[in-house]
């Protein structure tokens, strides 16, 4: 009986506790931890810190100087378009260091 309410009072505890921090959560994107490598890094040779990677299968990136995190450049892309996340190649405009220029996607196979 005391095991019983022990583990009433930490459910009731455990659903207090969330429902106080799912008010002030704020949805953002995830970080993935795996499936792909990020296959290049490209640096600005006109601006200081401007820095962009590329994926095999999970899209282009910018790094954010300021708050210390990488920005997905092509997250907007739904589910029919996941081949287009495999970035080829990507380039950073020598004249203009806010334009950047991906290859990206896959041949579909013949059926």
């Amino acid at each position: 009986m005391q095991l019983k309410k022990m583990a009433a009072c930490l459910a009731a505890g455990l659903l207090m506790s969330f429902s106080a921090t799912a008010e002030n959560y704020r949805w953002d994107t995830v970080a993935m931890g795996g499936g792909g490598f990020v296959s290049g890094i490209v640096t600005s040779k006109s601006e200081r810190g401007v820095v962009f990677a590329r994926t095999d299968v999970g899209g282009a990136y910018r790094y954010d100087n300021q708050n210390g995190r990488w920005i997905a450049l092509t997250d907007w892309l739904g589910e029919s378009d996941t081949g287009l996340m495999g970035v080829e190649s990507l380039a950073i405009d020598p004249k203009n260091a806010a334009n950047v220029y991906m290859l990206a996607g896959r041949r579909r196979p013949a059926r």
